[in-house]
């Protein structure tokens, strides 16, 4: 039996009247991924948010991460709070193993327990870079990574 690769996320809002919960669970299965149902939380009037934690399990990471990819911008988040993941970029215009360009951005990124906003939200196609000297994230086009630069990979430590 092939191990699985397992995480935890949350979605809390609106899920059931605008279907979220539904395409959450719809994108999971697309990818023969899994999921278990740990909480459900439904709120009994229309203000009220519906509070749900799901385990996804994948038959590995690569496919894991595509699957928080792309329920991220559904509001999914991971429920453990990592910190992000970087890879030197290992040619000019080149993103390392794992690196990936945003369809949609994150709102903030965990880097040594803190969490770093972005301050540019209004493209999309970029990757992050971490910026150590100044303690941020720098929004690049891929075109501008530099060889060596440290670039996010993974969806850990980022905050939706």
């Amino acid at each position: 039996m092939t191990p699985l690769m397992t995480t935890t996320v949350r979605l809390s809002g609106h899920l059931i009247d605008s279907l979220t919960l539904t395409k959450v669970i719809d994108i999971i299965l697309a990818h023969d991924a899994d999921y278990r149902l740990n909480h459900i939380e439904i709120g009994s009037r229309k203000k009220d948010f519906t509070d749900v934690v799901l385990t996804i399990q994948s038959a590995d990471d690569r496919q894991l991460q595509k699957i928080l990819e792309e329920i991220a911008p559904h509001g999914a988040h991971p429920l453990a709070e990592e910190n992000a993941n970087w890879l030197p970029a290992p040619a000019d215009a080149c993103l390392p193993a794992g690196g990936f360009i945003f369809k949609h951005l994150p709102t903030a990124v965990r880097i040594a327990g803190q969490s770093i906003p972005l301050l540019q939200q209004e493209e999309d196609g970029l990757v992050l870079v971490l910026d150590e000297a100044a303690k941020a994230v720098r929004l690049k086009y891929r075109s501008e990574v530099q060889a060596g630069e440290p670039v996010l990979v993974g969806h850990q430590g980022l905050v939706w």
